[in-house]
């Protein structure tokens, strides 16, 4: 690595004389591109890199070598001095030469310093699951705006030492992107079988017509959905609900096990997943949690508590967030008529929404990660210290 780091720091200095000569001297990202006739995300890259500090991070935005030939090309084009193009080139050279011996590719390099950076890794992450979405988009057919999954944690009925949970699965913007994809989710019912067969909330749903099969393989129920047109306009909001009574203990769901979850397995493509905890001020008091991703190609489901899955842990960037469940916070939700819904299913339970005087029986604590790993397994965790 220190090798690379070394052609790579007389590389910025002579692509940093470059830029500094004329007639470039001076010039920003968007009036570099211009001039010399270049991409703008190329020309911010490139300028990125030579205003960088540290060597490692400099190497890091450093774009490819086939773009900063071209730059090069095109400098020498625009008349900046000879003498200095060719000092360019020839560090140019000696960094491939030098990249190609040690790494092979750029994508191993990359790989290297995102261990070492940890916000290159968030930005190379990102990257790389922006692109899966887009590839599985084309592969499956279908692509999904927002999944957002609401557990609504209730102390029971009949059970002064148990909760009732309210779950609410909300999937807006549903897109087929081909006449023949499928669109079909599944729920497990290992945990324990809802009071009822999961329902689709047709009152909510768009548009009007949508149409549902079920269908069940051992701990599964299949949903399978109609999402009608595949013009731009035409996508599908989707909306299901499932009733757990006596679903977990009041004062710690994972007093009995030690650990206890709630999740999805993220099984199309998706640009934002939600998953929200609605958790009755009476119940879980003092109950903190947090997010996993877990990886599932082979071995399938993750069913804590599972030492041996660590190996299946996905590096994450997101966090979870407690807040009062505000009016506000609900009807300034992703999912259209939020409240609206939520309000609908809890009213025939005598459940409220909100408390008197505007004050929330409810707090919320929830996580949101963009573009989820298609296959990934994302679960909210409450485990006991």
């Amino acid at each position: 690595m220190a090798t690379i780091v070394r052609f790579s720091s007389q590389l910025t200095a002579s692509l940093r004389a470059v830029v500094d000569s004329a007639p470039l001297a001076e010039l920003g990202p968007i009036e570099l591109a211009r001039k010399l006739g270049l991409d703008k995300s190329f020309a911010s890259r490139l300028m990125s890199a030579l205003r960088a500090g540290d060597a490692l991070v400099a190497l890091s935005q450093l774009p490819g070598v086939v773009p900063l030939r071209q730059f090069l090309a095109s400098a020498a084009e625009h008349r900046v001095a000879t003498r200095i193009v060719r000092k360019a080139e020839a560090s140019l050279r000696a960094f491939d030469h030098e990249l190609e011996r040690s790494f092979g590719t750029r994508t191993r390099l990359d790989a290297l310093i995102a261990d070492e950076l940890p916000e290159v890794r968030r930005r190379h992450d990102d990257t790389a699951r922006q692109a899966v979405y887009r590839g599985m988009a084309l592969v499956k057919g279908v692509s999904v705006e927002l999944e957002s999954f609401t557990w609504v944690v209730h102390p029971s009925r009949t059970d002064d030492k148990r909760v009732d949970i309210l779950f609410l699965a909300a999937m807006v913007g549903v897109h087929r992107l081909r006449p023949t994809a499928r669109f079909r989710v599944g729920a497990s019912h290992s945990r324990g079988r809802p009071k009822s067969g999961a329902k689709l909330l047709r009152k909510f749903c768009e548009p009007a017509e949508l149409s549902i099969e079920v269908s069940k393989e051992k701990d599964y129920v299949f949903y399978e959905i109609s999402t009608g047109s595949v013009r731009r306009d035409a996508a599908a909001n989707l909306y299901l609900t499932e009733f757990y009574r006596n679903a977990a203990l009041r004062s710690d769901p994972a007093r009995e096990k030690g650990i206890w979850s709630v999740g999805d397995v993220v099984a199309y493509p998706v640009q934002r997943l939600e998953l929200i905890l609605l958790v009755h001020r009476e119940v879980w008091q003092g109950c903190a949690f947090t997010v996993r991703s877990y990886d599932t190609a082979g071995r399938g489901l993750v069913r804590l508590p599972d030492s041996e899955r660590a190996v299946d842990l996905l590096s994450l960037d997101a966090h979870v967030v407690t807040t009062p469940a505000t009016s506000e916070i609900l009807r300034t939700s992703s999912v259209p008529s939020y409240r609206e819904i939520l309000r609908h299913l809890m009213e025939p339970l005598g459940w409220k929404v909100e408390g008197s005087a505007g004050a929330t029986p409810f707090r919320k604590i929830s996580c949101e990660i963009a573009y989820p790993l298609y296959g990934a397994q994302a679960i909210l965790v409450r485990e006991r210290k």
